[in-house]
This record gives structure tokens, C-alpha cells and sequence, in this order.
């Protein structure tokens, strides 16, 4: 639970349980043909979130004294299916004729006008266990504001670069990489699912996930993972049908480029959920696009030769408008804070340019070094890093001024890199609530949109869960209360 916006918010984010120690009590279960609110009463220790009957199971122990003193208060509006903890029972609600180890959807409910002072509650963390052996299970009810938060910190100032290693088969190691800003190989961070084809362009998002565009042989998908627990899922996306592109992210959206197949535009996704918020059909396709560092949304479209640039607003997808700029097979883009913006040419040039088209400086590096540029990502101190194609460098490092250049070809392995994308890691890293040592980030729901964090403990047994998370479309599937801080995004 968390205050938010004068409100108490409460979420789950869906998942299983095992209730089979447990003892389903008919007499507290709510009779399918109502609906109902959710319900907070401290005196009870009691909290139920979601709209939808449920059913009460006796049992277990509640690890708290007390969550709070105060009587029974409804929410104001509730979506979701029902999931309770009542720790004075002591027991657990769930929805009706819920069968044990099934999925239970995602829910959100609102005290609107409330604090946690308000509603008599104790901030802290409390667990409600019962069962033993593969029926062991529990739910984690975090009270909570965070406002003291620790920096990730883990990446920051590095390049990470997606790796496509060349070695004459379609099932050759794909990954990513992590390089320090001199250059210098610091280790691999994840494998990117073997399906066929290449690893492409990469994000780092709001909070700590790395979000890769993978292009698969079966579609479109997309691979995040994360850091904090080691965790990597992945999601085919169902609009795109995706060849190469780009891949950009602001606040809590992704954007994807489409160069080929049978849909080509840029579809903007939530970040975890990857729900199209609006889409852009663009039969030419797009090679790239980009997020500048004033907000700008860069498009380049495909094509063997482009001659412009083009500009679309981040948040409906509508065409703003156009640069001009010199005939080039322009591959990747990458905008400054000044309003200027950088090209990555497929000839090893990079190009920056102000918006009347104006050529401002450039660069070559040279053949074997590089053939040809795939991908570029700048950072707010001048530094620019590139990614390349079927050439002696996998990364090349150099500054806004264009007047100098480091080639990174050391790596972990002889193979040959077909291709490599990059991104600096520090650019969209934000502060993350550290509650614990233990791995500490999923999904909540808010206002029935899902979100993602990196500032809530999962509590996940070992013994009933084993070390392998739950995947359900692309979320993990461990089943608690969780609170955590969420920007409004106006």
C-alpha cells in the first residue's frame, strides 16, 4: 500500500496460490451474485483488495500484532479480483471457487482522500504463512512511503551493448554486454533468448530494466531483463511483425520501430505490459527512433538513402514535423539537449546536425576498424557511443566535438560480432528503493495499469517456489501486496 496523490492505493499483481492447507469457511465467503469494495478495518488486520466475491480460508499465522486501530472503511472504487489478507481470523481471501495454483488477475482499490493516519493503519511489513512442504505458501502486506531511496548505481557511467556474434549459424550467442566509458570490457550481464535471428537495439528503462528488440523467427519480441534479481522474460509482440528498428523509452513506454515485414510503422507499448498505446502506420517502414535528451521523438525512415528527419509527438504519435538534411543512408539517431542531433551513418560516419539541416561536424572512422554504424546513444556530459556492423570494432566511443575516437575490439570471445546496438546505462537509471539484500523487483497494478518497479521485495519461498520465477505473459507470478513510489506522470 502506498499514499499517493492525497489517496491510499493498494495493488496486487497477480499470480498463484496454494491453498491446499487451508480450510475454506462458507460462512465468511461473499455469495458470487454480489460485488463488493475493498475493505481495509485494522482492529481486524484486515485488508482486501478487488471488486469481484471471494472466498475465506482459515488458516496460517499472521506475523504481526497489529497493523494499526481503527474500524472497518470501503474504498472508493476497486477493479481486479478479490485478494484479502485477515490476519485476526486468521486466514486469507481469495476469489470465488478459486482453484489452488491458478492464476488470480491483477487488482487495484483506492481510498480516495485518505492516509494511512486516516484509516488507522501502521506502516510496516507484515506476512500471513501457513502450510509446509510443496503446500508451503504465504502473502506480504507492505504498508509503506517510500521516500528515502538508494541510486542503482550498479551501471552507471558504462555502455551496455547487444552482441550478435558471427560464427555461420543461426544459433549463434546473442547477449549483452557491459564496456566502462574508457572502453574496457567489464563482463557480460545477460544471454538474449536464442529464436533464430538478431539480437537488436536496447533501452534502459525507468527503473533498472534493460529492454532489448529482438528479432525473432517467429515475430516480434521483446526480451527485459533485470538486474536487482537476475531475471530475464521476454513478450512477442502482436501488432509488429517486426524486422530491424529501433527501440526508445519515456517515463513508462517503450517505442519500436518497424523496417520491414508485413507491419511497418513505431507502436508505443507500456513498459511492462506492452499494451499498445497508440500506433503509427508508416508503410515505408522505420529504421530508427529515438527519445532526444529534450524530449524530442526522432524518426528515420527506412530506405537505402534519407534525406529527412522526422519529428512525431511522444505522447499521441501525431506527425509534428520534418529536417532536412543531406542524401545518406542514415541508420541510427540520437538527439541532444540543444535540439541538435547526431546521425550514424551506414558508411562509419557520424554526422551531427543542427534542425535547418546545417551540417555542424563529422566524423569517419576508417575501414577495418568500422564498415558500417548500426546504432549511437549520447549522455548529457558530450560523450556518444556506436554500435557497429561485420567490423574489427564492436563499440566506438568518442565526444560531441566528433574530434577524436576510441575502438573497442578486446572482447570475451574470438568470434566475430555480425552486429552490435548500445546504450549508456546511467541515462535512464533512476533512484531505487533498496528494502533488503534480497532480490527486489516486479510488477504492481495502479489504477488497473500495470507498472514496473525495482523499490518492492519480493518475499518468494524457496521451497514451494524453487529458484525459477513464475512467468505469466511476461510477469512474474509471486502473489503479495506491494507499495512503492510512482511519479505522476503529468
Amino acid at each position: 500500500m502506498r499514499e499517493i496523490d492525497g489517496n491510499v492505493v493498494a495493488f496486487h499483481s497477480g499470480g498463484t496460490l496454494n491453498v491446499e492447507a487451508l480450510t475454506l469457511d462458507v460462512a465468511l465467503s461473499l455469495d458470487p451474485g454480489n460485488q463488493t469494495v475493498g475493505n481495509i478495518n485494522p482492529n481486524a488486520k484486515s485488508i482486501r483488495v478487488g471488486s469481484l466475491a471471494f472466498d475465506t480460508y482459515r488458516g496460517g499465522v499472521f506475523s504481526g500484532n497489529s497493523i494499526g486501530i481503527g474500524n472497518s472503511t470501503l474504498s472508493s472504487n476497486t477493479s481486479g479480483e478479490s485478494l484479502g489478507i485477515w490476519g485476526g481470523l486468521p486466514g486469507i481471501q481469495v476469489p470465488i471457487d478459486y482453484a489452488s495454483g491458478s492464476f488470480i488477475s491483477p487488482a487495484s482499490t483506492i481510498w480516495e482522500g485518505h492516509t494511512f493516519s486516516s484509516l488507522g493503519l501502521i506502516p510496516g511489513t507484515y506476512e500471513h504463512s501457513w502450510g509446509s512442504g510443496a503446500n508451503k505458501d504465504s502473502l506480504i502486506l507492505v504498508i509503506q512511503n517510500f521516500s528515502d531511496s538508494v541510486a542503482i548505481g550498479s551501471l552507471a557511467q558504462d555502455a551496455l551493448i547487444t552482441v550478435n556474434e558471427f560464427t555461420g549459424s543461426p544459433n549463434a550467442p546473442k547477449y549483452v554486454a557491459r564496456y566502462s566509458k574508457e572502453g574496457d570490457f567489464i563482463g557480460r550481464v545477460f544471454d538474449v533468448p536464442n529464436n533464430g535471428r538478431n539480437a537488436g537495439d536496447l533501452v534502459i528503462g525507468r527503473f533498472g530494466g534493460i529492454h532489448v528488440h529482438n528479432y525473432a523467427n517467429d515475430g516480434m519480441e521483446i526480451v527485459s531483463h533485470y538486474l536487482d534479481r537476475d531475471a530475464t522474460t521476454s513478450r512477442f509482440i502482436d501488432n509488429l511483425t517486426l524486422e530491424f528498428g529501433g527501440i526508445a523509452t519515456v517515463d513508462d513506454f517503450l517505442f519500436l520501430a518497424d523496417s520491414g515485414g508485413l507491419s511497418q510503422g513505431m507502436e508505443k507499448l507500456d513498459l511492462l505490459t506492452y499494451e499498445s498505446s497508440a500506433y503509427l502506420n508508416y508503410t515505408n517502414g522505420i529504421k530508427d527512433v529515438n527519445i532526444g535528451l529534450d524530449g524530442t521523438l526522432y524518426v528515420i525512415p527506412a530506405g537505402s538513402s534519407t534525406s529527412r528527419i522526422l519529428v512525431y509527438d511522444a505522447d499521441t504519435l501525431e506527425y509534428v514535423t520534418r529536417f532536412s538534411v543531406p542524401s545518406a543512408r542514415h541508420e541510427a539517431i540520437a538527439g541532444a539537449e540543444d535540439g541538435t542531433f547526431f546521425l550514424a551513418g551506414w558508411d562509419g560516419v557520424i554526422r551531427h546536425f543542427d534542425r535547418t539541416g546545417t551540417l555542424l561536424n563529422s566524423l569517419e572512422v576508417p575501414m577495418p576498424l568500422v564498415q558500417s554504424f548500426t546504432d549511437i546513444d549520447i549522455k548529457t556530459d558530450g560523450e556518444i557511443a556506436l554500435g557497429t556492423f561485420f567490423s574489427d570494432a564492436r563499440l566506438v566511443l568518442t565526444n560531441y566535438n566528433l574530434d577524436s575516437y576510441t575502438a573497442v575490439i578486446d572482447s570475451d570471445s574470438a568470434n566475430w560480432a555480425s552486429s552490435t546496438y548500445v546504450t549508456w546505462a546511467d541515462e535512464n537509471l533512476e533512484p531505487a528503493i533498496n528494502l533488503s539484500q534480497s532480490s527486489d523487483s516486479t510488477y504492481i497494478n495502479y489504477k488497473g495499469i500495470l507498472q514496473e518497479s525495482t523499490d518492492l521485495k519480493i518475499w518468494r519461498d524457496a521451497e514451494s517456489q524453487g529458484p525459477n520465477p513464475i512467468i505469466h505473459n511476461g510477469m512474474e507470478s509471486s502473489m503479495f501486496f506491494r507499495a512503492r513510489e510512482i511519479e505522476d506522470a503529468q
